[in-house]
């Protein structure tokens, strides 16, 4: 239990500014990797999978913020993978399962603010491959 209240204390720490005191205590614990940034001045994780990725929001620079995905060492904003003329702004996430489904919140088509649930969809490439492989295993047990 002491553990558990001594992390919880690092990242008030860490919430508060005063990191610089504490991050050699906390890296000897944890790997610690900076997500770094899309432009603006930073970025919070929220949630973490068994596949490494994270998810998050970051600042865009403009006093507003978006909602992120740290995946393979690099960050993307979840904003630039769904339909551009959706009508959403992805503001945070919140969480991510080992599925890569993601949930969070943003601002819906009528201007409020919602919860979301992001589902990966395989590319069409992908979808084309599978496709062609069952046809050829379909054959080839004729």
């Amino acid at each position: 239990m002491k553990r558990n209240h001594r992390i919880i204390r690092w990242l008030a720490l860490l919430a508060l500014g005063t990191f610089n005191l504490q991050l050699t205590t906390l890296a000897q614990i944890y790997n610690v990797t900076d997500l770094g940034t899309l432009g603006g001045s930073y970025s919070i994780a929220s949630g973490l999978n068994d596949n490494g990725q994270v998810v998050g929001l970051f600042d865009t620079g403009g006093g507003l913020f978006h909602a992120l995905l740290y995946s393979g060492g690099g960050m993307v904003d979840l904003n630039t993978l769904i339909p551009a003329n959706s009508g959403w702004t992805l503001t945070d996430a919140t969480a991510i399962n080992n599925n890569g489904e993601i949930v969070g919140e943003g601002t819906n088509p009528s201007g409020q603010t919602d919860a979301f649930l992001l589902t990966p969809v395989p590319e069409p490439a992908t979808c084309v491959l599978l496709a062609l492989g069952s046809v050829i295993f379909l054959l080839r047990r004729r």
